[in-house]
């Protein structure tokens, strides 16, 4: 009996040690994975349109087609802006909806405080490849959101700014796209 009790341990013991040892041994996961990497989407800076400022009674600009030439200065050369004021700001917009840069209100300011009507401005967009488009609606000057994301619209003014350093005034407008 004794002999017996002894084989069956024996070998319940020599069946349960490889089980019992990998039990013991730490386990070993896959290999760490980097994740595939993010890479941000593409930012564009393009220009869009040149616009000349409104006046008191009537904010909105003038907006007209981008030339890289530039706009007529007219009677405003040799005029200096101080700053100037954009409305609204930011511009929400939902997926799918329109903007439309004459619904902008953009008031100049010269050195002596009074407003400058009809400063001439240009519209440059910074945003997300596929974001925004502008080229949708190109007659009707608007910007279409076509997916979720920030972008700024850049109003730079092209009469110097009255520090007398030749820079130029330049504020953005925040553009969010839910």
């Amino acid at each position: 009996m004794y002999l017996m009790r002894t084989i069956v341990a024996t070998t319940a013991m020599a069946l349960a040690a490889p089980l019992c040892a990998q039990l013991l041994q730490p386990t070993q996961g896959q290999p760490y994975q980097q994740p595939t990497p993010y890479a941000p989407p593409t930012i564009s800076i393009t220009d869009v349109a040149l616009a000349y400022t409104g006046d008191d009674d009537d904010r909105r600009p003038q907006v007209e087609a981008w030339d890289p030439a530039g706009p007529t200065m007219g009677e405003m050369l040799g005029s200096r802006i101080d700053y100037f004021l954009v409305e609204p700001a930011p511009i929400v917009l939902e997926n799918g909806e329109r903007f439309e840069l004459e619904d902008l209100q953009i008031t100049a300011f010269g050195l002596d405080g009074d407003v400058l009507a009809g400063a001439p401005l240009k519209l440059s967009l910074e945003a997300p490849e596929g974001m925004l488009s502008t080229d949708i609606a190109v007659e009707s000057h608007s910007l279409f959101a076509l997916g979720p994301g920030i972008a700024r619209l850049w109003v730079d003014a092209l009469l110097p700014r009255g520090t007398g350093t030749g820079e130029h005034y330049r504020l953005p407008v925040v553009i969010i796209v839910r």
